[in-house]
């Protein structure tokens, strides 16, 4: 499954995945560009081909309240105020 843009390629590996999780950890692709056609049918609220910012967007709906997540992430996401 692509998880920023929710197509399914393999239902049957996920057909008994939580809406939510308690812990998240990841390191996201740094370098993927995702097609901006299909974020637009996301409900993230910032629409953006940078994955690194789709990442976050989706961490944050997919963990649970009070759930912890550790995430590897370029610093200029930070700080950059045009994202």
């Amino acid at each position: 499954e692509n998880t920023i843009t929710g197509e399914k390629f393999d239902v049957q590996l996920v057909k008994d995945e939580p809406k939510q999780f308690d812990y998240i950890l990841t390191n996201p692709p740094f370098w993927w560009k995702e097609n901006l056609s299909l974020i637009k049918k996301t409900n993230f609220p910032y629409k953006t081909s940078n994955t690194q910012v789709l990442f976050i967007q989706h961490i944050l709906d997919k963990l649970k309240n009070g759930g912890e997540c550790a995430l590897v992430i370029d610093e200029w996401v930070m700080f950059r105020a045009n994202e």
